[in-house]
């Protein structure tokens, strides 16, 4: 099994300089930390996420200040 490779917080764009399109599919983080959410919607100035759970929609946003396109 290959390792994937984390990049530096330096090669991520800081949500304070740029920012996603509305609707645009990304990965974010919070600087400094090493765990990232891989893919997430940018919605109104948050990251989402959706889990569709047969008779409930669970929606989850996220603060972080770092982004990448996927």
């Amino acid at each position: 099994m290959k390792e994937q490779q984390i990049l530096p917080d330096e090669k991520w764009n800081s949500i304070y300089l740029s920012k996603p399109e509305n609707g645009q599919i990304c990965m974010s983080k919070v600087k400094g930390h090493k765990g990232y959410v891989g893919q997430c919607i940018y919605n109104n100035g948050n990251f989402e996420t959706y889990e569709d759970h047969s008779n409930r929609f669970v929606i989850r946003r996220w603060k972080h200040d770092l982004w990448l396109p996927v």
